[in-house]
């Protein structure tokens, strides 16, 4: 039996009028019918036709897949043609990511913040090891993701992205290893010199 998806099938209210029509026929082919299939089912019918993990598919395009900031800026992207790479990047690296206009204010918010680990622990699901993975190895649980734009040619104008490397999926974890980074040993958090990262680029 399918079993509830964290998020609902609604598209935003305030989506730009005509933005689905422009959304490439690859994404739309992404779309899961949440009411019909389980996490387990999706994977099974996507994953043969594109190259894209479990953790990538589950955490960004099942369950932000009507989101209008991922439609105008990552869904003309033909996916037939696109394949995400596991990559270790250094905590200075990742922290030079770029962050879309939309969430930057998401972002200062938990970067600037002056909570110590324990004092975030709300902010982890109970149960889903993203606490313990903080402390006990000094990096996010599940990898985020991450876009190399300049793999993709021009952008239509309503993208917001430039050539630079930008996060695509996990502002939070993002905001949490800005915030353990700047305060240091009073995070309570030894940062990883390196961290897991999932790259979009084209093939």
């Amino acid at each position: 039996m399918p079993y509830p998806w964290p998020f609902t099938d609604e598209r935003d209210a305030d989506m730009e009028p005509g933005l689905w029509d422009r959304v490439h026929p690859s994404w739309k082919a992404l779309e899961v019918a949440r009411s019909a299939e389980s996490q387990e089912e999706a994977r099974a019918r996507l994953l043969p036709r594109f190259d894209i993990p479990s953790e990538v598919l589950e955490q960004w395009i099942c369950a932000h897949y009507f989101n209008r900031h991922t439609l105008s800026n990552y869904a003309w992207i033909d996916f037939d043609r696109a394949r995400f790479e596991m990559e270790q990047r250094s905590t200075s690296a990742i922290l030079q990511l770029r962050v879309i206009g939309a969430y930057q204010s998401f972002v200062e918010d938990r970067s600037t913040a002056d909570w110590n680990l324990a004092e975030s622990k709300s902010f982890f699901a109970l149960g889903s090891g993203d606490f313990e993975a903080w402390r006990d190895e000094g990096t996010w649980r599940v990898p985020p993701v991450a876009i190399d734009p300049a793999d993709f040619g021009s952008p239509p104008a309503e993208a917001d992205l430039t050539g630079s490397p930008q996060l695509v999926e996990g502002h939070s974890r993002f905001g949490h290893l800005r915030r353990f980074s700047r305060l240091g040993a009073a995070s309570g958090v030894t940062v990883a010199d390196e961290h897991r990262l999932y790259v979009l680029r084209a093939r």
